[in-house]
């Protein structure tokens, strides 16, 4: 229709068939911390690490740049500016004119995020911040300032998490049903049980804005958000 080849859209005459709901496998928090501890390769103890205690979606974490990491006093924050998702040539070229998006090698590319809400701004727990600072003074990153990166300097991709992840569920003798995005689910779950207030839970997870180093923020809007992080970090290690 958009195109001018048809007047009208002969599909809207159809009945949508329903769609059952399936609730998605969620990891409990011992499982998450299991999950994080067999791990083997340092590159993906991280990304399970980010995954279940920040809440960072599959692209914001593959679309880590060293930039993201700013410091607010002496704790770490993950600024998500950035996300790396696989796209074809059409949907380069189907993209509006003025949206940012940069090749970054293996069919991913720089995106912003979706929506205003997906930036935001997370403090990362103590611990993981100084295993992830450690990460990047061992590995440094490519050319594209990407933390996460194969040994060639490429970006790391869906499809190798999802393996990855699939070999991380065989270790701890969990079923294929659960994916990587269910561990934001584990986030969210921690945080309702943690009793935080409506408005960090939903800053941590992306689902309202927070504001960034481009904007003031008041201190104790940070204080609440390091306590949400920290408290998922005490729920999944103990």
């Amino acid at each position: 229709m958009l195109e001018g080849v048809i007047e009208r859209n002969p599909a809207v005459k159809g009945t949508a068939p329903r769609v059952a709901l399936k609730e998605r496998a969620v990891l409990t928090p011992e499982q998450a911390a299991d999950l994080i501890t067999a791990e083997t390769d340092d590159t993906w103890r991280l990304m399970w690490m980010l995954a279940f205690m920040t809440g960072m979606r599959q692209g914001e974490r593959l679309g880590l740049t060293r930039d993201e990491l700013r410091r607010d006093g002496d704790r770490l924050v993950v600024l998500v500016e950035w996300q790396a998702q696989r796209l074809t040539k059409r949907e380069v070229e189907d993209l509006s004119k003025g949206v940012e998006c940069t090749p970054l090698g293996n069919g991913m590319y720089r995106t912003r995020p979706k929506t205003e809400k997906g930036r935001r701004a997370i403090p990362l727990p103590e611990a993981l911040a100084a295993q992830l600072l450690a990460y990047i003074e061992r590995h440094g990153v490519n050319r594209d300032g990407l933390v996460f990166h194969d040994d060639r300097g490429l970006p790391l991709t869906g499809g190798v998490e999802r393996r990855r992840w699939h070999r991380a569920l065989d270790r701890i003798g969990a079923g294929h049903e659960y994916v990587p995005h269910s561990a934001r689910h584990t986030t969210a779950t921690i945080l309702n049980r943690l009793g935080l207030d409506d408005v960090t839970r939903t800053a941590i997870m992306g689902h309202s804005r927070v504001s960034t180093t481009n904007e003031i923020y008041t201190h104790v809007e940070l204080d609440r958000l390091v306590a949400a992080t920290d408290g998922v970090e005490r729920a999944i290690e103990g």
